[in-house]
């Protein structure tokens, strides 16, 4: 657990029901080890990744349903239980963009920059 000096708030690290690796990522007061996708679930992702052209700090209903099913799909590796509610209840405009690039960074995609789709790292 983590401690804050400003806020004094805990950050309880919720810790993986399987063991794929990958990054702690705080969202809101919990952190969870969020692993890269599988190949099943980028090859299942490639034709809605470029719905995330444009995606701003605002992102639109249709990127916000994108991202949300690519983050549920690389926490289901370690949390097999966690639902797409509970990860868009997770997500917010404070975390969606660190959560979501981290995701994706391990999986072999570099980082958008605004306005364009994320794209593979060659």
């Amino acid at each position: 657990m983590m401690m804050d000096n400003q806020t004094e708030e805990v950050v309880l690290r919720i810790q993986p029901e399987n063991s794929k690796g990958g990054v702690w990522v705080a969202m809101g007061l919990e952190e969870y080890r969020i692993p890269p996708l599988g190949f099943g679930a980028i090859r299942e992702l490639q034709d809605r990744l470029s719905a995330l052209q444009g995606m701003t700090s605002m992102p639109s209903e249709s990127q916000m349903a994108v991202v949300s099913e690519i983050v549920l799909m690389a926490m289901k590796r370690n949390y097999p239980s966690i639902t797409l509610e509970e990860v868009m209840d997770k997500l917010d405009l404070g975390n969606f963009q660190a959560v979501f690039n981290a995701v994706l960074g391990q999986s072999g995609y570099r980082e958008a920059a605004p306005g364009e789709a994320p794209t593979t790292s060659r």
